[in-house]
Parts: structure tokens; sequence; C-alpha cells
């Protein structure tokens, strides 16, 4: 049997030949095999030039994409995972529900679902409300881009470049002393190491937006969550009483003249609306500021109207904080500064008292 070698050599040859207009040679050992397997019929014929055309596609095996199976396979699994949760969690419910009508405080279950559900739905509103129309006002407020405005980010990437080190180190070419241009003609400044281009920045600025949206619906629902299971607090505020042992009148403390009642039902609302606020305004203030700089980035300027709406929610952050600070005054009622030492310390009357004010 012929060797594969053998038979590109040999088709070379006759390639050459004909090339040089000479007669083609035969193949050597044509009808005298060296295995005793050559033809008898005669000399195998020389196989011709192979015809010129496209290369012969191989027929392409269809391979099975797993990548849309592996997505149903998550969702599957995804829809069994809240389906046991909502499962188990319907399962709870009704079990304590009825277990409270047959000892009689149905109506103190229900009490508590319906301060539940409205405090939720109540804060995922405000929440959603205040969040998302900070993100519309400072869209409102943007300037459109200008195009011809240099980018900030390029020229902050631009200045990193200027630093120790590198400051100096210009890969000078001859074109324009130290600038190159690029495939549109503009001039860019070339750095060993790092070079940034404005048209190499993509707008981000939709995506972003969508990204911000969907953190906002996030906090809203974890705030809403988190409200909803203070529903205590929040029914100790409803029903409070002043507080009177003897029934003749309220007793009130010594050091701020306050009703003993306003430490237990009032204070511990006050905190949380302190505390609820202070998180709000601080997720608002990071969310306009953060589409600020998607603005600035777009190539729009740093207007009056951005900073008043910037200044705002700062000012509303500090004034929900100096607030803590009067509440962190009135809890220290309930301090415990040593071995049998309750409330306000002497301490805490000429010393922390000044300082609180002074942080308000």
């Amino acid at each position: 049997m012929p060797d594969l070698f053998d038979e590109i050599r040999d088709e070379l040859r006759r390639r050459q030949a004909a090339a040089r207009g000479e007669p083609e040679p035969s193949a050597p050992g044509d009808g005298d095999q060296p295995d005793g397997n050559g033809d008898a019929d005669g000399p195998r014929e020389p196989v011709g030039p192979r015809r010129a055309g496209p290369p012969r596609q191989r027929r392409r095996v269809g391979v099975p994409s797993f990548g849309f199976r592996r997505f149903g396979v998550a969702l599957v699994l995804l829809a069994i995972f809240l389906l046991l949760a909502l499962g188990g969690f319907v399962l709870d419910f009704w079990t304590d529900a009825i277990w409270y009508k047959s000892v009689g405080y149905d109506s103190v279950f229900w009490t508590r679902v319906g301060t539940q559900a409205g405090l939720f739905a109540l804060t995922l509103v405000i929440v959603l409300v205040i969040l998302l129309g900070n993100l519309w006002l400072a869209g409102r407020l943007s300037p459109p881009p200008d195009p011809n405005r240099p980018n900030p980010i390029s020229a902050f990437f631009e200045r990193l470049a200027e630093g120790p080190g590198l400051g100096d180190r210009y890969e000078d070419d001859g074109l324009l002393g130290g600038f190159r241009t690029d495939p549109f003609g503009r001039p860019t400044r070339r750095r060993p190491g790092l070079t940034i281009q404005p048209p190499e920045i993509p707008d981000i600025t939709p995506i972003a937006r969508l990204v911000i949206v969907v953190i906002a619906v996030l906090i809203a629902l974890g705030t809403a969550g988190a409200i909803a299971g203070r529903w205590e607090t929040i029914q100790l505020w409803l029903n409070q009483v002043p507080f009177s042992p003897s029934g003749e009148g309220a007793v009130t403390d010594p050091v701020f003249n306050r009703d003993i009642g306003f430490y237990l039902f009032q204070l511990p609302v006050l905190r949380l609306f302190q505390s609820f606020a202070n998180g709000l305004v601080f997720a608002a203030l990071l969310v306009a500021g953060v589409r600020y700089v998607l603005a600035l980035a777009a190539g729009g300027a740093f207007t009056t109207s951005m900073r008043v709406h910037l200044a705002v929610l700062f000012g509303l952050f500090l004034l929900s904080v100096a607030g803590g600070y009067q509440l962190d005054k009135l809890e220290l009622v309930y301090g415990n500064r040593g071995p049998g030492i309750t409330g306000v310390a002497y301490t805490d009357a000429h010393a922390q008292f000044l300082a609180l004010d002074v942080l308000t």
C-alpha cells in the first residue's frame, strides 16, 4: 500500500511538471507494489490536479447549547424555592391564626397582621416616592450632555498619568511634540503604560439609571420590612396612657419634667422615626449624587440647581443627625453609670448634656 507522504510528493511533482510544460512523470513503483497487493490490471492512473474552487466545508454536527438549559434549570429551581418558602409562610400564618382563634384572641392576631401590612405598604410607598422622586429631579436638573465639553473621567485619568514618575515621560514621535492622533485625527496624549481616550469610554448612563432604580426598590423593600417588624413600638405609641400608679395624676421625672409614659411610649417611636429619616435622606443623597456624576461623565456641567439640590438633602441629613443628639440626651434616663446608679448621673447633667447641645 503506498504511503500517504509518497502520494503527496508525487502530486507535487506532477503539478511542477505541468507548470513547466513537461510530461507528467509516472509514479515510482506503479504495478510493482512491495507488499504484493498491487493492481493486476495495469499501472495506476495518476491523480490529476485538484479542481479550483472553494474548500469543502465539513458538515457541522449540531451541538446542543447548554446555556438555555442551565437558565431553564435555574428558573425551575428558583420557582421551587419560592414555592417552598411561600408554602412555609402560609402554613405558619394559618397555624397561628387557628391557634389564636382557639384561645379567643384572634382579634389580637389580626391587629398585629394588619399593623404589619399597613406599615410595610406605607413605608414602601414613602421610600419609593422619595428615592425615585429625587432620581427624577436629579435627571431634570442635569443639563444635556455637551460633546464639546471635556469628559471629567478622562481628565481624571489624565491627571493620574501626570503623577510622579509619569509626568515627564512623554513618548515623542515627532507629531505635535509629545502628542499622537487617533484614527479620527484628534490629538491624544501618549504616555507609557496609560492611555485614556474619551471615545473609548462608553455611555453607561441608561444602564446606570436602571441599576439605581433596582437598588432603590431593594432599599425600599428592606426598609419596609424593618419598619413592619417594629409593629409593637407603633402599637404602644397608638395606645399610650399617662403613667399614674395611684390614679391621681401623671408622674413626671425630676430632670426633664416629662411624664414617665413619654419614655415608655413616645421616645422609642421618636428614635424609630429619626433613624428612618436619617437613613432615607442619606439614601436619597446617594441616589442624587450618583445621578449627577453620570451627568458630569456625559459632558454636562455642575450647575447651581444641582448644588442647591444636594445642599438641601445634606442639610436635611444634618438636621436629622442633630435631632438624634437630642434624643440621645433624653435616653440618658435609661443610663447605668455603675452598680446601683441608674438614670441621669451628675456627669450626665453637668457635662454630657452640654456636649450633646453643642453637637446639636
